[in-house]
């Protein structure tokens, strides 16, 4: 793949066949006609158009990823492809919803091995991206429920057993992480 944007159609080629959406690879009658039904599906899913040859290259590199597979005129998801879709999403798309604060902090400690230092810099810019406030080298809180999409990232990182998740009433001189989160 020659730039990002092409690896971005790969990757929404994926998650189209991620959702169970399957296209016939080969037509006998219009050989085009998978391409113009994935470039119209892109449109309706994604709001962009994309040329033929774009998608055709995205197709041959999830191809030579073994990201997907042809079977019986179509093409499927296989396990390798499912992994990479889930931990693009995790790294990606993961997000924590901000609801109304119900006065309790989540808050994310960590005493990760030396031998797992990339996993844990993984979660530590993870945990920043998604709002988290650094309360100390280790330790991140937010104010809105967090456990599941904590446990997704740190399954995927490998670490989920140094990774603890704690709920705590609000405590002495947490006004200064209340103004952060503009909660009152």
């Amino acid at each position: 793949m020659r730039s990002n944007k092409n690896k971005e159609i790969a990757y929404k080629v994926l998650k189209i066949a991620g959702m169970g959406v399957l296209f016939t690879v080969v037509s006998i009658l219009a050989p085009k006609f998978p391409y113009l039904v994935l470039k119209e599906y892109l449109k309706k899913c994604f709001r962009e158009d994309y040329k033929d040859r774009q998608l055709r290259n995205s197709i041959k590199y999830l191809k030579r990823k073994n990201f997907i597979a042809f079977k019986n005129k179509r093409f499927i998801l296989t396990k390798l492809g499912r992994k990479y879709l889930k931990r693009r999403y995790v790294f990606t798309e993961l997000e924590i919803k901000k609801v109304p604060w119900d006065n309790k902090w989540r808050i994310v400690s960590f005493d990760i091995p030396k031998e797992q230092t990339p996993a844990s810099s993984a979660l530590r810019d993870k945990l920043k991206e998604l709002g988290f406030f650094h309360f100390q080298r280790s330790v991140f809180i937010i104010p809105y429920p967090c456990e599941k999409e904590i446990e997704e990232l740190t399954e995927e990182l490998g670490i989920s057993e140094h990774v603890h998740i704690l709920v705590a009433d609000r405590f002495k001189n947490d006004k200064v992480i209340v103004r952060k989160f503009k909660l009152k």
